[in-house]
């Protein structure tokens, strides 16, 4: 099947000593944040119904090659993940996130790495700054100031990428600018 030799390529690309797959919940539930606002992820589309469908197949898929998965009800899949991630980060080993979500750019380090398989392409930091001008560490903030349209969390009225790219090359972050 494709996602057999997805996960086939995927595998023989990034040779991990460890690895597990993370679902978003069957149920689609936009979790917390939609109870803190209301409208996010609200203009998302629902996951077409063959992909509904055959998500079971795909987990199974990832259990056959002896890869498991998790999916936590109420959490997002991206929650997880980064959950995961920076926590076997932080201990000194060498993770790789491979997703092309650039929301987990935010978390890059010296132990984490993200990789876009479709796109055959690191999201890095030369990435980031080519993106969005700033440093990845600074991507929360320039996130918070211009909000992110496509999960409909507003930023802050008036200031769109260039005005974040400005305030971030002149201020480390945000509490920097609000101080000056």
């Amino acid at each position: 099947t494709t996602t057999q030799r997805t996960l086939t390529r995927i595998l023989s690309e990034a040779k991990p000593t460890h690895i597990i797959a993370v679902f978003d919940h069957h149920e689609q539930d936009r979790g917390w944040r939609a109870e803190i606002l209301p409208d996010y992820k609200q203009n998302r589309k629902p996951m077409p119904e063959p992909l509904m469908q055959g998500l079971d197949a795909i987990q199974q898929a990832w259990w056959e090659q002896g890869i498991d998965s998790l999916l936590s009800e109420g959490d997002e899949a991206d929650d997880l993940v980064a959950t995961l991630a920076t926590k076997v980060a932080s201990h000194g080993e060498k993770v790789t996130i491979v997703s092309t979500d650039k929301g987990y750019c935010q978390l890059l380090s010296p132990t984490l790495q993200i990789r876009d398989y479709f796109q055959h392409r690191w999201l890095d930091e030369p990435f980031i700054e080519k993106e969005f001008g700033v440093k990845p560490s600074q991507l929360a903030d320039y996130w918070g100031l211009t909000g992110i349209s496509s999960s409909q969390v507003p930023g802050v009225p008036g200031i769109g990428p260039k005005a974040a790219k400005e305030i971030l090359t002149q201020f480390e972050d945000i509490e920097a600018a609000y101080a000056s």
